[in-house]
């Protein structure tokens, strides 16, 4: 009798990827001759021999490299390094791997592209992702308008930096009348953030918070805040303090996905804790207007130090009104803001349903990691003698590569 193959879903925290591709991966190796029999999802099946572990790595990799080719058509050299980078496999190995992958990818009416971004970039980038944060940082992600893409960025950093960090990322809905977060996850619990204020005084370890918390493929725990009709009062500003008291004990970062406007009683204590301010707008004369306006009533209002360190997301996830040159958006909001990151258009994304990055095309999910990094140089404050040196001893700022 063979070993068993661990669990479908055991395989899919391991690599970092969803169940779904765990199992278009092992319907690979059956058609490539590795596996004999499918693991059920309780892992109950043996196989005799056992899929080499090398083997259901590569074609885990495989896998996604096809998924994200069929949404956009290619996959390039970044795409492949990507991939195999979550695994250790050495750079020296490549150049094997993309001949042997070229011709599955081709079979598959999947072209390959070798990106010319920079390796020695992005790995300046990942390790900006992944600087420990040594207390807790907050980021929020704040809008005017509904449905220009809030909560898809939210959800889409935060599972960028669940997927390459090894702590723990959690996203919270904020919204004082309750929003969608939490629908754009696969439910683990029916409790909210408002059921989690309720039992504050006896939170006093991870698994106590781990009960109110979904999490998505990518490692990422969201709190959700449905609408509850027999609710008598908001989630407020106090109540947004004590969770993130809370929380801060137990997260090195969290995001908070808050409402649409600037006056309830919640957005003061968002923007009073917030480490990072994220503006999102859409590529439209109303989704410039809108952020413009953010960034004035803000600097306004006190925030203007948070309002300098903000960063801008412009959000193809919706294409409607009267366009804006993406170039004159860029320049504006620069002059502004620490930096500006453009997301294009993206079908997954845009469908509004659960955000799995793995089904993300390659040009939207690199923005994403762009902008992870970006917030990432904040991760550790300059020191007295870096302040001292003035500029020229700080980081390089991280800038988003666009065709």
């Amino acid at each position: 009798m063979g070993e068993r193959l661990p669990a479908q879903q055991t395989l899919a925290e391991r690599f970092s990827v969803s169940r779904s591709t765990v199992r278009r991966a092992l319907e690979q190796l059956r058609i490539y001759g590795y596996a004999i029999s499918d693991p059920s999802s309780s892992g109950a099946l043996p196989v005799a021999p056992v899929t080499p572990p090398s083997e259901l790595a590569n074609f885990v990799h495989l896998t996604r490299l096809i998924q994200h080719g069929k949404a956009s058509g290619f996959v390039t050299g970044d795409d492949i390094r990507r991939s195999f980078e979550a695994d250790g496999i050495p750079a020296t190995e490549w150049k094997n791997i993309l001949r042997a992958l070229d011709r599955v990818l081709k079979k598959e009416g999947v072209e390959l592209r070798v990106s010319a971004t920079s390796t020695a970039d992005r790995r300046r980038k990942l390790e900006l992702i992944r600087t420990p944060v040594l207390s807790n940082y907050r980021i929020a992600v704040i809008s005017l308008k509904d449905g220009v893409g809030k909560t898809t960025t939210t959800l889409a950093l935060g599972a960028t930096y669940a997927s390459e960090r090894q702590d723990k990322i959690l996203a919270i809905d904020a919204n004082p009348d309750g929003g969608t977060l939490g629908r754009r996850v696969r439910r683990e619990t029916d409790t909210t953030i408002r059921d989690l204020v309720q039992v504050i005084p006896h939170v006093n370890s991870y698994m106590d918070v781990r009960r109110f918390t979904s999490q998505a493929p990518s490692g990422l725990e969201v709190i959700a805040n449905d609408i509850d009709p027999a609710a008598t009062t908001t989630f407020n500003d106090e109540d947004y303090r004590r969770v993130m008291d809370v929380l801060g004990k137990q997260y090195p970062i969290i995001l908070t996905d808050s409402g649409t406007g600037l006056l309830y009683s919640a957005m003061r204590g968002v923007l009073d804790l917030a480490d990072q301010l994220i503006i999102i707008s859409t590529p439209s004369v109303d989704g410039a207007s809108s952020a413009s306006t953010t960034l004035d009533w803000l600097s306004a209002h006190g925030y203007a130090a948070l309002v300098a360190r903000s960063i801008t997301v412009i959000s193809g996830v919706r294409e409607t009104g009267k366009m804006v040159k993406e170039e004159d958006m860029v320049a504006h909001f620069e002059t502004r803001c620490r930096g500006v990151i453009v997301v294009p258009f993206d079908e997954h994304l845009a469908a509004g349903a659960e955000v799995d990055l793995d089904m993300v095309r390659p040009k939207a999910r690199e923005a994403y990691f762009d902008l992870a990094a970006l917030v990432a140089e904040d991760f550790v404050p300059p020191t007295e003698a870096q302040l001292s040196r003035g500029s020229a001893s700080t980081p390089a700022r991280v800038t988003q590569d666009r065709i």
